[in-house]
């Protein structure tokens, strides 16, 4: 994205997208101009749950510093926890639960991270939660 793109939209909207693109500059500069980190898109996802998603434990990490909630959920309950269960991100998940993540929080149908990576046979990140 170039800087003049990157003025065209929200700041919230700017890392959104640097989380998903793991664009750590970018993160840097939205966060710089104000971007909430607890900002979500239309999903409910927040730029933390994108880190997340990907995988990318350094976006996660510059996220926890500039103080995004590694509790907040979307609208069916699904925390960034959760988030790495699904996806089969162990490295995240032990992040996540260093940073202070709850694992006994539970979705709309009633599961717990451990539960939903049980449900997935995500072993690795079963075995962290």
């Amino acid at each position: 994205m170039t800087q003049h793109e990157a003025e065209l939209v929200s700041t919230d909207q700017l890392l959104i997208h640097a989380a998903s693109s793991g664009d750590i500059k970018l993160a840097l500069m939205a966060l710089d101009k104000g971007a909430s980190p607890d900002c979500h898109d239309h999903h409910g996802n927040t730029p933390l749950m994108r880190a997340v998603t990907y995988g990318d434990v350094e976006m996660l990490q510059l996220l926890v510093d500039a103080g995004a909630n590694v509790n907040t959920a979307t609208e069916h309950g699904v925390t960034a926890l959760m988030k790495a269960a699904i996806h089969d991100r162990a490295n995240a998940a032990q992040e996540l639960l260093r940073c202070g993540a709850d694992g006994g929080l539970r979705d709309s149908d009633g599961l717990t991270a451990k539960d939903i990576a049980i449900k997935l046979g995500n072993k690795q990140v079963a075995a962290v939660l």
